[in-house]
């Protein structure tokens, strides 16, 4: 996947570009968790060394989940939220 960030003038843009990409137009949501400092800096680190920000690295983290679970037991179709 390759785009130009030239363009790009906020997150926001970015999750829009990557998630066309992907295939996926989605309205973007934001989601606060609290998280033991220790272990925020830990993620800092490894998304670093991924080459990407704590955000995405956590986007990522979670697109994986789900697509995992989706392949041991099937679509989740009916979302309650």
């Amino acid at each position: 996947m390759t785009f130009c960030c030239e363009n790009l003038h906020n997150m926001q843009t970015v999750y829009f570009a990557l998630l066309c990409c992907w295939g996926d137009i989605v309205a973007i949501k934001s989601f606060t968790i609290r998280i033991d400092e220790d272990l925020l800096k830990k993620l800092h680190y490894v998304a670093d060394f991924e080459g990407r920000s704590a955000n995405m690295q956590i986007f990522v983290l979670i697109r994986n989940c789900v697509k995992e679970y989706e392949t041991k037991h099937g679509e989740i179709k009916h979302l309650c939220f």
